[in-house]
């Protein structure tokens, strides 16, 4: 039986790439020996909004502007 939306294939592959660019851990996140998550520079490194982000918030700290900080 022929597929009766032939572009669902190609719709769900933009979804799974759109997911990814939006949050690069989602499909298989870094662990430890241990099994644990690793969270470091690489989550930031992984993904450009968050590298934008990291960029932004030195420069707001630095101007005194209310962030959280970790």
């Amino acid at each position: 039986m022929a597929n009766p939306n032939p572009g669902a294939s190609m719709d769900n592959t933009m979804m799974q790439m759109r997911k990814a660019c939006n949050h690069p851990y989602l499909f298989e996140a870094p662990v430890d020996g241990n099994g644990d998550w690793l969270i470091d520079e690489g989550c930031v490194e992984a993904c450009g909004k968050m590298v934008l982000l990291d960029r932004m918030l030195k420069i707001l700290r630095k101007n005194g502007n209310k962030v959280f900080r970790v």
